[in-house]
Protein backbone atom coordinates (compact mmCIF):
# COMPACT_ATOMS: atom_id res chain seq x y z
CA UNK A 1 0.00 0.00 0.00
CA UNK A 2 1.64 3.24 -1.31
CA UNK A 3 1.11 6.28 1.50
CA UNK A 4 0.12 9.73 0.87
CA UNK A 5 1.91 12.60 2.35
CA UNK A 6 1.40 13.57 5.81
CA UNK A 7 -1.00 16.40 6.24
CA UNK A 8 0.49 19.72 6.49
CA UNK A 9 -2.88 21.65 6.94
CA UNK A 10 -6.14 20.94 5.75
CA UNK A 11 -7.08 23.82 3.04
CA UNK A 12 -10.82 22.92 3.20
CA UNK A 13 -13.22 20.03 2.10
CA UNK A 14 -16.07 20.02 -0.05
CA UNK A 15 -19.31 17.47 -0.64
CA UNK A 16 -20.10 17.19 -4.36
CA UNK A 17 -22.07 14.41 -6.12
CA UNK A 18 -25.26 13.68 -7.54
CA UNK A 19 -28.62 13.80 -5.98
CA UNK A 20 -28.30 10.73 -3.87
CA UNK A 21 -25.62 9.93 -1.40
CA UNK A 22 -24.17 6.98 -3.35
CA UNK A 23 -23.17 9.15 -5.90
CA UNK A 24 -21.53 11.86 -3.38
CA UNK A 25 -18.15 12.67 -3.01
CA UNK A 26 -16.01 13.76 -0.52
CA UNK A 27 -12.96 16.00 -1.58
CA UNK A 28 -10.55 17.08 1.37
CA UNK A 29 -7.95 19.87 -0.10
CA UNK A 30 -4.45 19.67 1.98
CA UNK A 31 -1.00 20.99 1.91
CA UNK A 32 1.91 18.49 2.84
CA UNK A 33 5.75 18.56 1.98
CA UNK A 34 6.69 16.18 -0.62
CA UNK A 35 9.95 15.53 -1.89
CA UNK A 36 9.92 18.64 -4.24
CA UNK A 37 9.69 20.89 -1.30
CA UNK A 38 5.56 21.67 -0.17
CA UNK A 39 2.64 20.40 -2.36
CA UNK A 40 -1.42 20.97 -2.28
CA UNK A 41 -3.21 17.60 -2.54
CA UNK A 42 -7.00 16.35 -3.02
CA UNK A 43 -8.19 13.69 -1.58
CA UNK A 44 -11.50 12.24 -3.03
CA UNK A 45 -13.43 9.72 -0.40
CA UNK A 46 -16.85 8.16 -1.93
CA UNK A 47 -19.20 9.82 1.04
CA UNK A 48 -20.26 6.48 2.39
CA UNK A 49 -16.43 5.55 3.43
CA UNK A 50 -16.89 9.25 4.62
CA UNK A 51 -19.57 8.83 6.86
CA UNK A 52 -17.66 5.32 8.36
CA UNK A 53 -14.78 7.48 8.81
CA UNK A 54 -16.37 10.15 10.78
CA UNK A 55 -18.06 7.44 12.89
CA UNK A 56 -14.54 5.87 13.20
CA UNK A 57 -13.05 9.45 14.81
CA UNK A 58 -16.05 10.37 16.92
CA UNK A 59 -15.56 6.85 18.56
CA UNK A 60 -11.35 7.70 19.06
CA UNK A 61 -12.86 10.67 20.50
CA UNK A 62 -15.28 8.71 23.30
CA UNK A 63 -12.41 6.89 23.83
CA UNK A 64 -9.70 9.16 24.32
CA UNK A 65 -11.48 11.73 26.39
CA UNK A 66 -10.65 14.87 23.96
CA UNK A 67 -13.07 17.50 24.84
CA UNK A 68 -13.41 19.51 21.63
CA UNK A 69 -14.65 22.61 23.13
CA UNK A 70 -11.03 23.23 25.11
CA UNK A 71 -8.61 21.04 22.70
CA UNK A 72 -5.11 20.52 23.82
CA UNK A 73 -2.77 23.91 22.51
CA UNK A 74 -0.26 22.63 19.92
Amino acid sequence: MQALPPVGRIQGVELSGGPAFQDSVVSVQYSAHNREGYGDYDLRIPFLDAMYLLNVLREFEKQTGFDKQNPPKK
